[in-house]
């Protein structure tokens, strides 16, 4: 089983080598590759106060697990592994991709870190085998296999059976669009229809003020033609008034004796 490169981008690369290990027979091996954090040119940089991320190399930025010999080893031992091999894959600093400044340092410290045995180990090839089981038979292996191929029959099962309810749930939510679009297009009918309504109430509302306007034009019209004919009923009963005097009066009496006696004298 071959591991390259990949445990330390795992959040826990130890349940994830032992999960790997258990499909493991008794003479099977586990092959990792593991990048050395302890690179020279990492302890340079890091003496010249950096950690430079990135895209690729000892420092990859989406690595979340660094290693050294000795981790790397506790790694497979914690995994329930046995490192049988470990070989060590050598870059000199200048060509490790992790930028630091060479001139800026003294040259003790140059060589008293390239005088580690891995400083420049660019990564650890480890090869592991399941740790020996004094108690562990030889039919194990198989029956673990057979639980393990039921537990996966099983496990397809339920996936067939999730597979059918996503399918059932699917087509209820087309059905269920579809009626949302049904509702929505006499949504949208129901709104043209109000907005219809709202146009006639608007030529309604217009013609109502414009009869409010005539009735009250009306009603002032009204107003003057009461206010003119109270004046002339007003003046008609003074001047009938007047003329009732006149005729009560010696003068009215004497015009019409006149009128009398020139009737009869013409007559």
């Amino acid at each position: 089983m071959l591991a390259a490169d990949v445990l330390e981008h795992l959040k826990n690369p130890v349940a994830a080598l032992r999960r790997a290990a258990s499909y493991l027979r008794n003479d099977g091996h586990v092959i990792a590759s593991l990048p050395n954090v302890t690179h020279v040119s990492v302890r340079l940089a890091l003496l010249q106060g950096h950690f430079p991320y990135s895209s690729t190399g000892l420092l990859d930025r989406t690595h979340l697990r660094f290693f050294d010999r000795e981790h790397a080893v506790e790694l497979f031992e914690q995994a329930g592994l046995e490192v049988v091999r470990m070989v060590a894959h050598q870059v000199d600093a200048e060509d490790a991709n992790v930028p630091f400044e060479r001139d800026e340092l003294a040259e003790q410290i140059l060589a008293d870190a390239a005088a580690d045995p891995d400083a420049s180990a660019f990564q650890f090839i480890v090869i592991g085998r399941p740790s020996p089981d004094p108690e562990r038979s030889p039919i194990e292996p198989r029956r673990e296999h057979a639980a393990r191929t039921n537990a996966a029959e099983s496990e397809r099962d339920e996936l067939e059976r999730s597979r059918g309810e996503i399918g059932r749930l699917t087509q209820a939510l087309v059905a269920s669009a579809q009626r949302g679009a049904e509702s929505l297009e006499l949504l949208r009918s129901a709104h043209e229809q109000l907005a219809q309504r709202d146009l006639a109430l608007d030529e309604l509302r217009l013609e109502l003020a414009e009869l409010t306007r005539s009735f009250q034009e009306f009603e002032r019209n009204a107003q003057d033609d009461h206010a003119a004919r109270a004046y002339f009923e007003a003046e008609s009963a003074a001047a009938h008034q007047a003329l009732e005097e006149v005729r009560g009066s010696r003068a009215w009496r004497l015009v019409v004796l006149l009128r009398h006696l020139k009737r009869r004298l013409l007559g």
